[in-house]
């Protein structure tokens, strides 16, 4: 039998999309030959499982812990309304972070300045190097001004989101260098509002390296841009309610970028009471490699990338 699946050019495709599955993927794909009868193949694969699959570039992310997480959450405003929901989101993520190995600080109704002191202190903590990843997450009202996201603090004044990601970058905090930085914004991008369509049937030390000023972020949005993201007054804003119970139950298998997607199925799937949806949307600024949670249940599968190899 898997003779038959390794000669055959189409069949060991299979192969390769199962690598992509995790590793529950595999244990119940030998599971499954040994409850069919082929004890010995399933064996086989558990032995030689590394020259049957190519192991996936991975961020090493096995430290304790294994990064800083910095939530901020502005509910409070002066001249915006309430974002009543907001702190079910915030409590939500925080816990969810904390559940993944984050080291977690949480902010709450903060004006632009404080914003800005709150992220520079962020980026200033002496935590870098004893850390793999690093994870930000913002829960605000937000528009776009002269094509820029910006972010609102509680008095309306504003933190542009580029300059988030360049205090951030290779340049300015240098320890996160080569390490995955993951960002999450709940906010609006605008007013714009997506009425959906009907479906029709049819680095070595002594040489002198350079890299690019920014790599190694993620960037998740809640909406496209220039436009509404929606939020539950009870039960908090979609993308984070999507986000928190996908994450809860897939990290021990699944990889951040994976667990992204099925975000995004989730809340496409999502319709307004005025039947209008919404599109997760991602930036993707140099992240090379998969992110797991849990290196442990993945180290067969993953070969861990060294910015020296590259």
């Amino acid at each position: 039998m898997l003779r038959d699946i390794f000669d055959s050019e189409t069949d060991s495709d299979f192969f390769v999309e199962l690598t992509t599955r995790g590793p529950d993927a595999f244990r119940k794909f030998r599971q499954v030959l040994k409850e069919a009868g082929y004890v010995n193949e399933a064996e086989t694969l558990k032995t030689n499982s590394s020259s049957f699959f190519k192991k996936r570039l991975c961020y090493k992310m096995n430290s304790k812990p294994i990064g800083c997480c910095l939530i901020i959450n502005n509910i409070d405003f002066e001249y915006l309304e309430c974002r009543k929901g907001s702190d079910e989101d915030a409590v939500a993520l925080e816990d969810l972070f904390r559940k993944l190995g984050y080291e977690v600080t949480s902010e709450k109704n903060l004006t632009g300045e404080k914003m800005k002191r709150s992220l520079k202190k962020f980026k200033e903590q002496n935590k870098w190097s004893f850390v793999d990843s690093c994870a930000l997450i913002i829960l605000s009202h937000g528009d776009s001004a002269g094509n820029q996201d910006i972010i609102y603090g509680t008095d309306s004044t504003y933190v542009k989101k580029t300059d988030i990601y360049q205090m951030f970058d290779n340049t300015n905090c240098e320890s996160l260098q080569f390490k995955p930085k993951m960002f999450f914004f709940q906010a609006c991008r605008g007013t714009d509002e997506d009425s959906g369509v009907y479906m029709t049937e049819a680095t070595d030390a002594a040489k002198k390296v350079k890299i690019p000023s920014m790599s190694d972020l993620l960037v998740a949005h809640s909406t496209l841009p220039n436009h509404l993201s929606y939020r539950d007054l009870k039960k908090g804003s979609w993308f984070c309610q999507d986000l928190v119970q996908v994450f809860s139950e897939d990290y021990e298998t699944q990889d951040l970028e994976t667990m992204l997607k099925t975000v995004a199925h989730k809340l496409e799937n999502r319709l307004s009471f005025e039947h209008k949806k919404q599109v997760l949307h991602i930036d993707n600024f140099g992240f090379k490699a998969a992110v797991y949670f849990c290196m442990d249940n993945v180290a067969d599968f993953c070969t861990i990338w060294n910015p020296k190899n590259t």
